[in-house]
């Protein structure tokens, strides 16, 4: 029965206009969740559990809050493309082949060549350094001659397959770049602008 009159309470509060009070005075005080108005602070133990019961996720009271833990950073020094460890004999002074035929330049100003092709290197180029030597060259005379010799073109030391390293290449100016990049859009071209073939709208 307790349960009802909460239930009717409850209903009362949330669709009645005008409050409905019982005759008997005496129930009605001693009823302390009753209805007590449109503006009434008081709730019944029927609101009370549906708060602690809902799933309204959105709001800032039903989130919990997250335990933070702060976890040690590593003291050791990682690769930031593979994430593996690096060593001090895992690594290898790269030595580039500088441009000398325009005369002195500022540090800032020097061109590197490719010692095999002469090409200039540049971030938009592939470049391959031999572990071995630490001589930089273009991937096309790497897989040309490198990898079929055995022998670097600059010192003509021994180098084997593992001993060539691809670099990472630096950005450009665009967003998107080599073997990263994915057209997302397709547009026809042709000769002219294509406006000749739309029709003129009629007026009516």
């Amino acid at each position: 029965a307790q349960r009802a009159r909460e239930l009717d309470a409850f209903d009362q509060q949330n669709h009645g206009a005008v409050p409905q009070y019982s005759n008997d005075s005496r129930n009605r005080n001693q009823d302390k969740n009753g209805f007590h108005g449109a503006n009434s602070v008081k709730t019944t133990s029927f609101e009370e559990e549906a708060l602690r019961t809902m799933k309204a996720f959105w709001l800032p009271s039903a989130t919990p809050e997250a335990t933070v833990k702060v976890e040690a950073p590593s003291s050791h020094t990682t690769c930031p493309e593979g994430n593996e460890k690096l060593k001090m004999k895992s690594l290898f002074p790269i030595y580039l082949t500088e441009d000398t035929s325009e005369g002195d330049r500022g540090s800032l100003d020097k061109i590197y060549l490719c010692p095999s092709c002469k090409v200039t290197l540049t971030n938009t180029l592939t470049l391959v350094a031999v572990s071995s030597c630490g001589h930089v060259f273009c991937k096309k005379c790497a897989d040309k001659f490198l990898a079929v010799d055995k022998v670097c073109l600059e010192c003509s030391k021994g180098c084997k397959g593992r001993d060539l390293v691809q670099l990472e290449k630096g950005g450009t100016g665009f967003a998107g770049h080599d073997e990263g990049l994915v057209a997302t859009d397709f547009k026809h071209l042709g000769s002219g602008s294509g406006l000749g073939l739309v029709r003129p709208s009629s007026k009516v």
